[in-house]
C-alpha cells in the first residue's frame, strides 16, 4: 500500500509486473523517498530506473552494485535495469543539453569564498541539491540561485558567482519518448504496474505526450508532479 497525503494506492498482487522510475535520482539512497519505501518489498519481474543526470546515474549504478540501503530490496540486482538516458515529448535525433547542479561547498568556498551556512543540522548547502537537473536550462539556472543565495554567504560585494560551468554543468544525454521506454525489454511482465515520472518541470510535458489509449503499454498506476502543469 503506498501512503500519500489524502491517498492510498493498493500494490497488492503486482508481484509480477514492472515498476518504472522516470528521474529516479538516488533510487534507494533518498532519505525523502516514500516510494522506495513503499515498493522494496514487491519482488518485480523487472525494474526500471531512468536517470538522465550522468553524475548521478553514475552514483545510482555504485548505490545498486554496492548494495548499501538497496540490499533489502526483495526483487534481484539482475533484474533492476539502470539507464542514463532522460525523457522527451518524442524521440530526440540525437542527444540533448542536460543541465546539472554540480557545486559543492567545498568547491564554492575555495573558488569563491562562499562561507558555510548552518542549515538545520548540518552546514552548507542541503542534501537534495543533486536533485537539481533538467533538460529546461532555465529551471537548473533559477534553483541553482535561490539554493546558493538561500544557504551560503555571498562574499563582501555581495554578487553571486557566474553559475555556468562553475555551479551547472552541461551534458548532452539521449533521450528517449516515454513509449519507447516503456518498450524497455527489461519489462518482462509487459505493462508496468507503477510509473513514477519525477523529471523537475517537464513531467506534465511528458504525460501529455503519450498515448494513453494503449493497454497493452499504459501502466496500472502513475505517480507525477503535477503542481508544474498549465491550468489551461
Amino acid at each position: 500500500m503506498l501512503h500519500f497525503p489524502g491517498a492510498q494506492v493498493s500494490l497488492r498482487g503486482k508481484e509480477n509486473a514492472s515498476l518504472v522510475v522516470i528521474g529516479a535520482h538516488h533510487f534507494g539512497g533518498d532519505p525523502n523517498d516514500p516510494i522506495f519505501r513503499s515498493v522494496r518489498s514487491i519482488t518485480w519481474q523487472g525494474v526500471i530506473l531512468l536517470e538522465a543526470s550522468p553524475p548521478v546515474s553514475r552514483e545510482l549504478r555504485k548505490l545498486w552494485k554496492g548494495g548499501g540501503d538497496t540490499a533489502s530490496f526483495a526483487t534481484p540486482a539482475d533484474d533492476v535495469h539502470i539507464v542514463n538516458a532522460g525523457v522527451c515529448t518524442k524521440d530526440a535525433k540525437g542527444a540533448l543539453p542536460f543541465y546539472s547542479f554540480v557545486g559543492n561547498n567545498s568547491f564554492a568556498e575555495e573558488a569563491d569564498g562562499l562561507l558555510k551556512r548552518q542549515v538545520g543540522g548540518h552546514d552548507g548547502l542541503p542534501y537534495w541539491r543533486t536533485q537539481i537537473g533538467s533538460f529546461d536550462g532555465s529551471f537548473v539556472m533559477k534553483w541553482s540561485e535561490h539554493m546558493l543565495r538561500k544557504y551560503t554567504s555571498l562574499g563582501p560585494d555581495g554578487v553571486l558567482p557566474p553559475l555556468m560551468n562553475r555551479y551547472v554543468k552541461v551534458d548532452n544525454v539521449r533521450c528517449h519518448s516515454l513509449e519507447r521506454v516503456l518498450r524497455h525489454p527489461g519489462l518482462r511482465g509487459g505493462r508496468p504496474a507503477l510509473l513514477v515520472i519525477d523529471t523537475e518541470s517537464l513531467d506534465c510535458r511528458i504525460v501529455a505526450s503519450h498515448d494513453w489509449c494503449e493497454p497493452d503499454r499504459a501502466p496500472e498506476i502513475l505517480i507525477f508532479e503535477h503542481i508544474h502543469c498549465s491550468t489551461m
